[in-house]
Formats: structure tokens, C-alpha cells, sequence
């Protein structure tokens, strides 16, 4: 395994990092995407970027993230060099989080506490 990132708040030592947070993808109409808890349909902070290249022979990178509402753990990965084998499919459905029409416009908004 080799760390691309590391938040300085994840502790590995500390805290059980389980993952039981159902993670969906989300992007604007630009190049951003970030994921996003499922239940809580907030931004996951990132805790940890690292690339495994075991996993189907194929270079990974995999994304552990947490939920800053609920506390949910995740991970997500992207292969490298797919060339189709993974049976990746198109989305047929786009998920927008904004909850305001000044949240959807372009650039990074700091939502209010809820």
C-alpha cells in the first residue's frame, strides 16, 4: 500500500474506521466530483487516499472516508487501467446535494450548521 493522502485527523490507532457508509458520487457540471454519505447526503471527508495494485492485478487507488454528520466510514476505489473488465456501466441517474439554487452554482460554498 502506498499513501497518497492523509488527513491529519485520521488515526488509525484510535478509532475503528468499519465500512458501513453506502457511498454515491457526486459531480457539478464541471470537472469536481466528490462522494457522498447516502443516509446523511453530506460531502464525506476524506481521512485516507492510497494506491494497491493486488486487488484484480490492476492499479487501485481506494478512498476511505467518513461521514461529518452520522460517522459512517467508506471506501470507494477507482481502477487504473480497466480496459472494461470491471463491468463499469454508465450512471442512469444524477444526484445533485445542493439544497439551495446559490448551492448549486459553481465554486466551494460552506453550508450553514444544520
Amino acid at each position: 500500500m502506498k499513501v497518497i493522502y492523509k488527513n491529519k485527523k485520521f488515526d488509525p490507532e484510535n478509532q475503528d474506521y468499519g465500512t458501513s457508509m453506502t457511498i454515491t458520487p457526486v459531480f457539478d457540471s464541471t470537472d469536481h466530483m466528490h462522494f457522498a454519505c447516502d443516509q446523511c447526503k453530506e460531502i464525506a471527508t476524506t481521512l485516507l487516499v492510497y494506491r494497491e495494485d493486488s486487488y484484480a492485478n490492476t492499479p487501485t487507488i481506494y478512498f476511505l472516508m467518513q461521514c461529518p454528520k452520522c460517522g459512517k466510514c467508506g471506501i470507494r476505489k477507482i481502477y487504473l487501467e480497466d480496459s472494461g473488465k470491471h463491468f463499469m456501466v454508465y450512471p442512469i441517474e444524477t444526484i445533485l446535494l445542493a439544497k439551495t439554487p446559490q448551492e448549486a452554482e459553481a465554486g466551494i460554498h460552506k453550508r450553514p450548521p444544520s
